[in-house]
């Protein structure tokens, strides 16, 4: 087998299937592994690495959907005002998911197995 080959996969082996290789996969993916750490977790991403399109700095925002300054989070009631309300919302989200990854950065290392679907 040479490097652009890959080794075969048993899907029957396979307990859980994340399609794409961001944000989101990588946090559902750390969920259901400190849930259920004996589950197999296989993440397919069509492009070459990761974290490419969506998730990818130079593709959104840049602010972590914090809400900080996304437009779209507040609107504009009929005498003028601007309500906050969801933008508030949203950055208690933002909060919330900021401190899931620091309490992982320190903790056990077990990787979720990354696949290309396309080569």
């Amino acid at each position: 087998m040479n490097s652009t080959e890959q080794e075969p996969v048993d899907e029957a082996m396979c307990d859980v299937v994340l399609i794409g290789g961001g944000i989101m996969s990588a946090t559902l993916g750390l969920l259901l592994r400190r849930l259920q750490p004996e589950w197999t977790i296989r993440v397919y991403e069509r492009l070459p690495g990761v974290a490419e399109e969506s998730s990818n700095v130079w593709n959104n925002a840049g602010t972590g959907h914090a809400a900080l300054c996304e437009l779209n989070y507040t609107s504009e009631l009929p005498d003028g005002t601007i309500d906050i309300t969801k933008a508030i919302a949203i950055n208690e989200q933002f909060q919330v998911s900021r401190q899931l990854w620091s309490w992982r950065v320190p903790g056990e290392r077990r990787h979720l197995v990354l696949e290309s679907c396309c080569p």
